[in-house]
């Protein structure tokens, strides 16, 4: 774990370990997705064993294997911007195309669609193409740095799905290269912005 914290202080602290990271931002850090239930993550591996997989998201999976082992492996900063932007993350030194930023962790749970919009840390777990998930990664009390990468919509982060150990993960890479100091960012999509109105560019 190679990151750095500026407080909104304008403090700066260095982390390098899961207990620095919980106490600082007072979240369970997790570089792994968890279940809600043992029984979830068995019906979540049921569904997915029974989908036709893609040879490219198996190979991903393999690809990144130990991207999902270490966690993040590249100097980044979590920065405090401002009080409506909250954290952003920001490159330490310059991040060349197609490296992996990190894995998307978190809680694996039900979707509750009546939490309504408070919950802006939720990233949609698929399980059938072409159809809205019933199910989501929850980052809001447990999760890692890429709980803090802000949207753009012209973005140098993209996602992809990569298959490994029978589960479904959500990888962030650089779609381009990213010059020391810039801020990471990727397209929420527009099903996040559906009921919270246009993104306003601050």
């Amino acid at each position: 774990m190679k990151l750095t914290v500026v407080l909104q202080e304008h403090k700066e602290i260095s982390i390098t370990n899961p207990a620095c990271f919980g106490q600082v931002f007072a979240i369970k850090y997790v570089n792994y997705l968890v279940f809600h239930s043992l029984d979830l993550e068995k019906k979540v591996q049921k569904k997915l064993a029974r989908r036709f997989l893609s040879q490219r998201e198996k190979w991903l999976g393999c690809l990144y294997a130990k991207d999902m082992l270490l966690g993040c492996q590249i100097p980044l900063t979590i920065a405090w911007i401002n009080q409506k932007t909250g954290y952003g993350v920001f490159a330490n030194q310059k991040i060349a195309r197609n490296t992996c930023i990190g894995e998307y962790t978190g809680l694996i749970r039900k979707r509750s669609w009546f939490e309504g919009d408070n919950n802006i840390y939720c990233f949609e777990y698929p399980i059938l193409e072409y159809k809205r998930s019933s199910y989501v990664v929850d980052a809001r009390l447990m999760g890692n740095h890429t709980r803090f990468i802000n949207h753009s919509a012209e973005p140098n982060i993209n996602s992809v799905l990569a298959y490994y150990q029978g589960k479904r993960h959500i990888m962030l890479y650089a779609n381009k290269d990213i010059h020391k100091g810039s801020q990471l960012c990727y397209d929420y999509g527009p099903n996040f912005w559906k009921n919270r109105g246009p993104f306003i560019r601050f």
